[in-house]
């Protein structure tokens, strides 16, 4: 899959941020594809790696929009399709301390 190849070369060249980018077109890949436990797992790596950005890495400036409120936004584009999951996006959103 022309994503896990994308994230697999950013590998070491890239700040986490990217990364988690390029994980949640893999998330997005699987969930398109209809196989939800590698796209729930895609989406646990993306929560995983975009914890671990710092302001201070060094990002590419195109990159400036991806904040948590977006990951949880393509999570839940990614739950949109069978099997449907509608609590996903609530939870994370629960976990991080935001409210209705």
């Amino acid at each position: 899959m022309m994503a896990r190849t994308a994230v697999k070369g950013a590998e070491r060249s890239s700040t986490s941020l990217t990364r988690a980018l390029l994980l949640e077109r893999v998330a997005w890949a699987h969930a398109k594809a209809g196989d939800s436990a590698i796209t729930e797992r895609a989406l646990g790596e993306v929560d995983r790696v975009f914890e671990q950005h710092e302001d201070s890495d060094d990002d590419p400036k195109w990159i400036y929009w991806l904040d948590r409120g977006e990951v949880d936004v393509m999570a839940g584009c990614c739950f949109t399709s069978p099997p449907k999951r509608p609590g996903y996006c609530w939870e994370q959103r629960a976990a991080c301390g935001y409210t209705l």
